[in-house]
């Protein structure tokens, strides 16, 4: 009733403008009831990837000089030490939040994601197994091996070929 008193109250003042309660809502799950167990599979740990790169990066964006000084601190001692590891600090914010939104934008977009997600993840692992942080080695194989099994699902898209000169 409340939807129909406001279609009705936002008629009024654009005629052509019509509100239907839930059609986008209903047009989704009418797309998604149509996807197969493997599709839906697919585009919802594309997805949730998507969001956790996204925010774990995002998160640290108005801290972002913290962020990079505190990576730079913890790899002094190491011959990655100072400004090595600093740019390291900046470049691991960026990269995730690129990740994530490849991830989440989709198309041609997911396949430069998921190379650049296992890039960051090995990148990562170097760290981790420069300092011996063994407790956070678990974490970065779990996210490299979820990239390499969305990469290599035949849902994510390919290399364009272009066709052949004449």
């Amino acid at each position: 009733m409340v939807s129909v008193m406001l279609t009705a109250q936002i008629g009024a003042f654009v005629p052509c403008l019509e509100l239907k309660t839930g059609e986008i809502l209903l047009r989704m799950m009418s797309k998604i009831s149509n996807l197969s167990n493997e599709q839906l599979a697919y585009h919802s740990a594309r997805l949730a990837m998507g969001v956790s790169l996204l925010f774990h990066g995002g998160v640290r964006l108005p801290k972002l000089q913290t962020f990079a000084s505190g990576v730079a601190k913890g790899y002094e001692g190491t011959f990655i030490g100072g400004f090595p590891s600093l740019t390291a600090g900046y470049f691991i914010v960026f990269a995730e939040v690129a990740v994530g939104l490849g991830l989440l934008i989709g198309g041609q977009f997911t396949r430069w994601a998921l190379v650049l997600g296992i890039a960051l993840m090995g990148v990562l692992m170097f760290g981790t197994t420069l300092v011996e942080a063994w407790e956070r080695l678990p974490s970065q194989i779990v996210h490299l091996i979820i990239f390499y099994l969305i990469l290599m699902n035949r849902h994510t898209s390919g290399p364009k070929v272009e066709p052949a000169l004449k």
